[in-house]
């Protein structure tokens, strides 16, 4: 971790661990998103770690983006973190103008003659911005958006459905050639890979730090076997989740065209570990568990809607699977090996 990673990490969770408080928990529900908490992200430049210095950001690289998206998951932020990171990315990238202020979040879009289709659009109503990726290709920024059907997710993080005209928006243009070897649900999976390995590590964290101060028949149940087995199973679950998904964001920053088989991967291993640590964290806390008042049921309640939200483990290990059928046997150790499978294929 170099010396600008470093910072970046320590501001995030700073501002995450200030301003994230169990009110603003409670107001997400409602569909309130906190504007002061957004101020306060804005304020120390989380959301822009990827544009330039030029375009008001830090100049970093997708290795910095990892560590905001991981920070905004073990801090459970009821904010679009990931989404605004990665709208801010691909704005800049295709030379469109980039907002200077307000909540940004992106969206994939079917387009079918002069409108586009949401579906469980991330933070679509609640942002001052949207950024739409079309199944054409085709880039879209609007303005404050109107009409859409509100839902939740089982976190209760805002998502919208409906039909928007293409002519309402601010700015339109074609994805730039950099990105044309990437999916968008690919960069969806990436940044919820990342949050999810997040979330996992806050989950490890208060179930170590719960069994080591809850005390039965005289001492901590951190010193009962049963205890110790199943949270070092969680562990090693969770160093696994983020390791796989660091190797998402090296692949981004490397070569976006080529990184689809490191974000499948991603995906499917921080997936995978959802059933496994969530079971465990709430067989280790009990009852108090699924209380709301506790911080736990966060972590698991995001935990199981990031599972499926951009491609479930099932989708994305299908596409690894189709790809590796595709190139054949004699390739089989290669592709594997040197993780360059294109997902394409």
């Amino acid at each position: 971790m170099n010396e600008l990673t470093h910072i970046i990490e320590q501001t995030a969770n700073g501002v995450f661990a200030d301003n994230v408080t169990q009110d603003m928990m409670a107001a997400l529900e409602d569909g309130k998103l906190d504007q002061a908490l957004w101020q306060s992200i804005e304020d120390a430049g989380l959301t822009k770690v990827l544009l330039s210095e030029d375009e008001g950001g830090a100049g970093g690289t997708w290795l910095d983006a990892e560590v905001v998206l991981r920070a905004s998951g073990r801090h459970h932020v009821p904010a679009p973190v990931g989404e605004a990171v990665a709208a801010y990315w691909v704005l800049a990238l295709a030379g469109l103008p980039i907002p200077e202020s307000g909540v940004l979040t992106w969206a994939m879009g079917i387009e079918g003659g002069d409108a586009l289709d949401l579906t469980r659009a991330p933070w679509a109503i609640e942002a001052d911005h949207v950024l739409v990726w079309s199944d054409k290709g085709k880039l879209h920024l609007f303005g404050k958006l109107e009409g859409l059907t509100a839902g939740k997710n089982m976190a209760g993080e805002p998502r919208a459905s409906g039909k928007i005209k293409i002519a309402d928006a601010k700015h339109s243009g074609n994805l730039p050639a950099s990105l044309k070897g990437l999916d968008p649900m690919a960069l969806g999976a990436a940044v919820r890979a990342v949050q999810m390995s997040g979330a996992l590590d806050g989950a490890l964290h208060i179930s170590v730090n719960y069994a080591t101060e809850r005390v039965q028949f005289g001492r901590p149940i951190s010193k009962f076997q049963a205890i110790q087995q199943q949270l070092a199973l969680m562990s090693g679950h969770v160093a696994t989740s983020v390791r796989a998904a660091g190797a998402g964001c090296e692949a981004l920053a490397r070569d976006p065209s080529s990184a689809g088989f490191d974000i499948a991967t991603a995906k499917v291993r921080n997936s995978e570990a959802v059933e496994i640590s969530t079971s465990v964290a709430h067989q280790v806390h009990a009852a108090i568990g699924i209380t709301f008042e506790y911080g736990l049921n966060f972590f698991t309640r995001r935990l199981w809607s990031w599972r499926d939200e951009f491609g479930s483990e099932n989708l994305w290990a299908e596409k690894i699977g189709g790809a590796l059928v595709a190139q054949g046997g004699d390739a089989l150790w290669e592709n594997v090996t040197a993780g360059m499978l294109s997902l394409e294929a």
